[in-house]
């Protein structure tokens, strides 16, 4: 009897919960979220990159959202730039400034096309738009896309559904504590508990990765050079016939020096090896006199 009492409190502690995540998750509003996209075309063609910003959305009404609501701001845009080298030393400087950081990075330089690269940047959100304008002068903007994904009732939901999860937590807890009945009650206690505990760290997880999210935008930089990539011109046949003579007289030289320094080492160990065989000849020379002088 008292096994089924604690069942039934623990069912009625979870029904509760459930049915006021229920009630939280009606009375949200689900919105579409935004999404910008721009062509070429939209920002001058071939125009210089400070006639050719993006248009930003309305900076007030940001503003007036970034205290109210959460909104994943995600955009892609392509430059095209004349000097590649000078691009990829500042913009990554730039990215630091605004206090970002750079995510990914790939860079491709192949002989006879154009140089290309991508930077992936995660700038917080209250910079975005200004972030946003002064790419474009690094270059001429050849495409945008833009995206804003308000997240703001997911967030709200995830909030109310871990309180009320903490909730629950805290009277099982409770019925852990003034609980004195069998062995397996308790464990069966326990064991919900560490689910409920389970669920509430999940949620968390989920709130956190969107805080991150809408914290921090993400840009997509695509940029491309303007002309093709030329490498260092290869060496001609007089130039490798010179680089090869001077190679080769290094070579000598340095075989020259081998020896000179051989030598050194080596002159030490020379003289006693001579002296040794002066002493050794002389030896073998007086057993000579004495044979001859014996068989005589």
């Amino acid at each position: 009897m008292r096994s089924f009492v604690v069942v039934m409190t623990l069912c009625l502690f979870v029904l509760t919960g459930c049915g006021a995540q229920m009630s939280v998750e009606t009375s949200l509003p689900h919105d579409s979220p935004p999404e910008v996209s721009v062509a070429a075309a939209d920002f001058g063609g071939n125009e210089k990159a400070g006639n050719s910003k993006p248009e930003p959305t309305d900076k007030n009404a940001n503003t007036a959202d970034a205290s109210k609501r959460r909104i994943i701001y995600r955009a892609d845009l392509t430059l095209v730039v004349n000097d590649f080298e000078a691009t990829e030393r500042d913009l990554p400087k730039l990215i630091s400034d605004m206090g970002g950081y750079v995510s990914e990075t790939s860079i491709g330089r192949n002989r006879g096309v154009s140089r290309q690269a991508t930077w992936v940047a995660r700038v917080p959100v209250p910079k975005y738009e200004r972030f946003l304008e002064d790419l474009t002068d690094l270059g001429v903007a050849q495409n945008f896309h833009q995206k804003a994904d308000d997240v703001t009732s997911q967030f709200v939901d995830l909030e109310a559904r871990i309180a009320n999860k903490k909730q629950l937590e805290a009277r099982i807890v409770e019925l852990l504590k003034n609980h004195s009945g069998k062995i397996n009650d308790l464990l069966e206690i326990e064991r919900e508990l560490a689910r409920i505990r389970e669920e509430i760290e999940r949620m968390q997880g989920q709130l956190r990765l969107l805080d991150n999210q809408s914290s921090l935008a993400t840009v997509s930089i695509a940029v491309r050079e303007e002309q093709d990539y030329v490498p260092p011109q290869e060496p001609t046949f007089t130039t490798q016939i010179a680089s090869t003579f001077a190679s080769s007289i290094d070579n000598i030289v340095n075989c020259v020096q081998a020896c000179l320094l051989f030598l050194t080492a080596a002159s030490p160990w020379l003289v006693l090896l001579t002296i040794m065989f002066m002493i050794a000849r002389k030896l073998i020379t007086k057993r000579k006199v004495k044979a001859s002088v014996a068989t005589s």
